[in-house]
């Protein structure tokens, strides 16, 4: 059985650590779809529709 690639169903790299800014939330644009990116209270990532 043969399976369709599907684009929004797939892990993508977002952005390098080192471009977050890490006072406040990163505006980041993957395939036309707005997330933020940040760092919580225990300095894990969090990533979130915008």
């Amino acid at each position: 059985m043969e399976h369709e690639f599907s684009w929004t169903q797939q892990w993508y790299p977002l952005s390098p650590i080192s471009y977050l800014d890490p006072a406040e939330p990163t505006p980041v644009n993957l395939l036309g779809k707005k997330v933020v990116i940040w760092r919580d209270n225990n300095q894990n990532l969090v990533v979130m529709d915008e």
